[in-house]
């Protein structure tokens, strides 16, 4: 968001999150699914779960992505089958925010 924005509330998927402190730091995180809402120039992140690449278990981020890989070549119902999309996002932003460290 850039400073000024109109007030905002919006849903997220699991992914990266990029942002800059007041001193230019870049700084990237992993988060889960949740929203997010921008009010009076205020940003408020709404999620399950926010990692820095440095808390990441990458062997086990690797192996929960297999995981959910596995189940979706399952036959399974629509509730389970958005569920494991979902734990792959996960899996997968978790891996990618680690290689970029």
């Amino acid at each position: 968001f850039l400073a000024h924005h109109a007030n905002v509330v919006a849903a997220i998927i699991p992914g990266e999150m990029r942002f800059e402190d007041a001193e230019g730091n870049e700084h990237v995180f992993a988060v889960s699914s949740g929203f997010v809402e921008m009010i009076n120039n205020r940003a408020k992140l709404f999620c399950l779960s926010v990692e820095s690449p440095e808390e990441i278990d990458i062997r086990r981020a690797q192996e929960a992505k297999e995981r959910a890989e596995e189940q979706l070549r399952q036959k399974q119902s629509i509730q389970e089958y958005h569920m494991n999309q979902m734990a792959l996002a996960r899996a997968m932003t978790r891996l990618k925010v680690t290689h970029k460290q």
